[in-house]
């Protein structure tokens, strides 16, 4: 009898277990492992890093779903064919638990590894009056990327609806409230649209949420108290109830707000939790591993990162400081050492400084290692810029955008710095569908800018030679290459290849190696051996990122 009685116990106690695990939003942790695939290439294991991960649970590989092996809560396995890498492209994974509760998405290349990082070409857009932050996403479902800014100027949220080639239509505005500043997009209300949220700084002390339709365009925005001068936000299912949560620095109170979300794109009312002086950026995560959310938050006065663990129903213990650099106001968290433990990172506006702390399985950290800048840094992304598989930083600061390229262990290498413009607000996302990470960035004026990645370019990647007798040679047409990076390219081959290749030639003087910012030219001639269209492809192979640049030749023997 007793033994039937602790079997029906322990049933109920299992299956009353089982909501709780499987109605969570689970929360994936940058960077997948690996961080980036070479396209073309053969099945490979993918592993994701987070908290919350179900049975059942299935990785969301940029709209194709994949079953996966459930290694731990916070750990998940799926192989990925090789149909899904064929050609280069920057992919968007996500974690679906069962009951249709998905996570956020981070970002895997499917691209060619390179040493160079690419040179930041920037394009400028109209969007307002005084953008402060910025964020992306698709917000059509289009499958290209979006952004949204906040313009604290107009108190609007400006956004700009990604062509998918690299360049954005006019931003369209929307009314949230009084100086907009932080801002954070997520599924608030579980239609699978993404919305987005702002906080009102000053002496507003609301924070905006303004729900999306799905099609790009966002509905009336609706108020929700905070603490004193909010100043920036993230989101994440704080109490595991699946449904999206709020946390908000106050700077002027030194606190942060926790505002629990209702899943109908309500919250209710904050309970604030004290930090340090000035708290300036908020990011959460895992720190400890018992499957509970906690909070890392920056403080700009006090030269800390205070760390709150979570007790997983949306409350948080009391904070526990470590040292960084001088008036941090950026903080990052993401795997930097490949141990599957989140790391953090602060960008230190009054030290010209970036700090790393490696973290420890017990939710503690190491102290700080700094590296170097250029003058007040403001706002910093983590991500693979150049393919290798290992997190860089990319930091933006007062006339400079830098990239700190990672070695894979929680240390950097070189950093290579690039003219740009003051930025304060800093986002990745790939824009015209490289396979390489391009940068959004505002800096408090009426533009917002979209930085797209390049380590070489081509005059020209298309040339007609029109009609060309059929045994004669057309005059050249001339292409030239330009190596835009820091150090110098590597040419492996040059040729001309594809189903006409005999009736064009090439010649250069590219040699084997281009020097940084330097340029070599190719030289192509139309020589038919037949009458009818006649095509082919130049290609050169090299150490840029991509590994492969080409120029289509066409023409047609008479």
């Amino acid at each position: 009898m007793k033994a039937v009685r602790f079997t029906f116990l322990f049933t109920v106690l299992c299956t009353s277990l089982l909501p709780a695990q499987t109605s969570r939003l689970p929360l994936v942790d940058q960077p997948t492992v690996p961080a980036s695939v070479a396209p073309g290439g053969p099945m490979f294991t993918l592993t994701v890093n987070g908290t919350g991960f179900a049975s059942g649970a299935l990785i969301d590989w940029d709209g194709h779903p994949q079953p996966t092996i459930l290694v731990s809560s916070s750990q998940l396995q799926a192989s990925i064919p090789a149909k899904l890498i064929k050609n280069a492209a920057t992919k968007l994974i996500s974690v679906q638990n069962p009951s249709n509760h998905f996570s956020n998405g981070v970002f895997l290349q499917v691209i060619q590894p390179s040493a160079l990082n690419g040179v930041p070409a920037v394009s400028s857009y109209s969007a307002g009056s005084s953008q402060e932050r910025v964020a992306v996403a698709d917000f059509n479902k289009d499958g290209k990327m979006d952004i949204a800014a906040a313009d604290a100027g107009l108190g609007n949220v400006s956004i700009l609806l990604g062509k998918g080639d690299g360049t954005f239509p006019a931003a369209v505005h929307y009314p949230a409230g009084a100086s907009p500043l932080g801002i954070v997009v997520g599924d608030f209300n579980g239609d699978r649209n993404m919305d987005v949220a702002v906080t009102n700084s000053g002496s507003a002390n609301t924070v905006s949420v303004l729900l999306g339709n799905g099609d790009g365009t966002l509905q009336t925005a609706t108020l929700f108290p905070t603490g004193v001068n909010p100043v920036s936000l993230a989101t994440a299912d704080l109490n595991a109830d699946g449904k999206l949560d709020l946390v908000v620095c106050n700077f002027d109170a030194g606190t942060v707000s926790v505002l629990l979300g209702n899943g109908d794109g309500t919250f209710q009312p904050e309970t604030e939790f004290t930090v340090g002086a000035g708290p300036s950026s908020v990011v959460v995560g895992d720190f400890n591993g018992d499957g509970k959310l906690d909070l890392a938050v920056s403080n700009q006065n006090a030269n800390t990162v205070s760390v709150l663990r979570g007790n997983g129903d949306g409350t948080f213990r009391n904070k526990v400081d470590v040292t960084v650099g001088t008036a941090p106001t950026w903080l990052a968290a993401a795997d930097f050492n490949g141990d599957s433990v989140l790391d953090l990172a602060t960008a230190n506006s009054g030290g010209s400084s970036v700090s790393v702390l490696i973290g420890k399985p017990n939710g503690s950290f190491q102290s700080q290692v700094t590296y170097g800048t250029l003058s007040t840094p403001e706002a910093l992304a983590p991500g693979d810029v150049n393919g290798d598989g290992k997190l860089d930083l990319a930091v933006v600061d007062a006339t400079n955008i830098s990239m700190l390229l990672g070695n894979g262990d929680g240390t950097f290498a070189r950093r290579a710095d690039y003219a740009a413009k003051k930025y304060l607000g800093l986002a990745a996302g790939d824009f015209n569908g490289d396979g390489r990470l391009d940068f959004a960035a505002v800096g408090g004026t009426k533009v917002v800018d979209a930085l797209l990645q390049s380590t070489v370019s081509l005059s020209s990647t298309s040339a007609s030679f029109g009609n060309q007798m059929v045994g004669t040679m057309s005059p050249p047409k001339t292409a030239t290459l330009k190596n835009l990076g820091t150090t110098a390219l590597t040419i492996s081959n040059l040729s001309v290849v594809g189903s006409n290749a005999g009736d064009f030639s090439q010649t250069n003087d590219c040699g084997t190696s281009v020097a940084p910012k330097a340029s070599c030219h190719i030289n192509v001639v139309f020589s038919p051996t037949a009458t009818g269209a006649r095509n082919a492809t130049v290609q050169i192979k090299d150490d840029a990122i991509g590994g492969v640049q080409t120029i289509s030749v066409t023409g047609t023997g008479t």
